[in-house]
């Protein structure tokens, strides 16, 4: 019934700011949104896109000026520091670095999106150092980003609004996300089967150990894990965890609390 009432309201025309839909739809696309096909939800994302674009025109144009070499950065501070509208237009121009001169050409829309594409694709490339890829080449936040930048959390809310700014305007961008990753984001919690993606080997570890007949003492094994620094990480509250061995008794536990370590908490400050 919900969704026959989400089917309805996609249908009808809308007036407003927003597209209303009726109380069980929205309450179902909140807490169950498997259950509505994805040919629905998507029809659904570009109707209420199109409704913010709309009210969007009246709103002052948003006017970039940035150099090819620097467009991470010259997108950052025209954007972040300036508190600028995302759902207004935005108007590119493309500055020489060396003289600070606009390039020629007029923006239609087409340097935008080139500029838009170009950001993403510095943004997201792991040399950049904000991301790490899986060995399926699936992207994931780099916990050791702050070697690399200042300002680490201001960066990654930025990319956020970058990926956001790109669906609202229709720009397909390259990255794709590791699953683990996507779903910390969702604010679901990752459980151990999700550390394969993120590390095939360790999992495979993991599993040999879970699976282990003899004495898993005998493995020298403790509750620590080691964290992006190299540094030992304890998994138990109150202890250094080097002190704590793993036992036949508790190696689940173990199990569970370093895939635990590896998938939320390393990543919870950039998620």
């Amino acid at each position: 019934a919900a969704i026959a009432e989400l089917q309805r309201a996609l249908q009808q025309p809308q007036q407003g700011a927003q597209l209303a839909l009726p109380a069980g739809a929205e309450r179902l696309l909140r807490c169950l949104p498997q259950a509505v096909p994805f040919g629905e939800r998507a029809a659904l994302l570009r109707a209420r896109i199109q409704v913010a674009r709309e009210a969007g025109l009246a709103k002052p144009t948003v006017k970039l000026a940035v150099r090819r070499s620097h467009l991470f950065e010259d997108g950052l501070t025209a954007l972040m520091m300036k508190d600028a509208e995302w759902r207004a237009r935005f108007h590119v121009t493309f500055v020489s670095p060396l003289t600070g001169r606009p390039e020629q050409g007029q923006d239609a829309g087409g340097l935008f999106k080139e500029f838009w594409e170009k950001l993403a694709e510095t943004a997201f490339n792991p040399e950049y150092g904000l991301f790490r890829s899986t060995e399926q080449r699936l992207l994931y936040p780099n916990p050791e980003a702050y070697k690399y930048h200042e300002n680490v959390e201001v960066l990654f809310e930025f990319l956020g609004l970058v990926i956001g700014k790109a669906i609202y305007e229709g720009i397909v961008v390259e990255p794709c996300f590791a699953p683990f990753f996507l779903a910390k984001i969702l604010g679901k919690h990752n459980s151990y089967y999700d550390l394969q993606s993120l590390d095939p080997a360790l999992f495979a570890n993991l599993q040999q150990l879970k699976e282990y007949k003899g004495d898993v003492s005998d493995l020298c094994c403790s509750f620590v894990a080691t964290g992006a620094d190299g540094e030992e990480v304890p998994l138990l509250p109150g202890s250094t965890g080097k002190d704590v061995p793993v036992t036949n008794d508790n190696c689940v536990k173990y199990i569970y609390l370093l895939s635990d370590y590896k998938l939320n908490a390393e990543l919870k400050m950039e998620s």
